[in-house]
């Protein structure tokens, strides 16, 4: 399922994948979504869903949240882990999970 934003973030897409009993969403910022994506479309691996941007000063650049929850306005919002130098968002902790965790070998 996807949610498309257009906002002071920049746009950015939120894709809600896993089932009801095993949800978990991705969320990136600072893409053009693709002229072809819609709100609640379903998309398979492999397709384009935008470009990355330069949004702001320091050019262009992607964010990316995985949370291993369902969708949420939360989702919206980064979280850095607590290490990271430049701090982390504790206001929105909830699901947030690193992405160096994770197992990016998805041939």
């Amino acid at each position: 399922m996807v949610k498309i934003y257009t906002e002071s973030w920049k746009n950015f897409v939120t894709i809600s994948h896993g089932t009801k009993r095993n949800p978990w969403t991705a969320t990136y910022h600072h893409i053009k979504p693709t002229s072809t994506l819609r709100v609640g479309q379903t998309v398979t691996s492999g397709k384009k869903i935008g470009t990355v941007v330069a949004s702001n000063p320091n050019g262009a650049h992607l964010h990316i949240g995985i949370r291993d929850k369902a969708y949420s306005n939360t989702a919206n919002r980064g979280r850095l882990p607590e290490r990271v130098a430049c701090g982390g968002d504790p206001a929105f902790p909830d699901g947030f999970v690193n992405p160096a965790d994770l197992d990016w070998d998805w041939d």
